[in-house]
């Protein structure tokens, strides 16, 4: 396994482990944290991906990741309750 695999996969359980967290009702989707740790899950797969290239993949991880920079900001102009 490669340095960049290993970075890929802790991308994954990033945003899996949270996805999970909020199903199990341990995270709220609308929070901050929720927002950074699916924004970091996206940065570490990208990275990864600049070394086996899938431009699918790629493509899915930007829209992942401007969607969840969308919610960020949404909260910090107005916090979840």
């Amino acid at each position: 396994m490669t340095t960049p695999d290993l970075v890929g996969i802790i991308g994954i359980f990033c945003i899996l482990g949270c996805y999970f967290l909020v199903q199990a009702g341990r995270m709220e989707a609308r929070s901050i944290r929720y927002q950074l740790i699916n924004m970091a899950g996206c940065v570490l797969i990208l990275f990864s991906l600049f070394h086996a290239w899938n431009l699918p993949s790629a493509i899915i991880q930007v829209t992942w990741f401007a969607i969840s920079a969308l919610g960020l900001a949404r909260n910090l102009v107005r916090p979840a309750p």
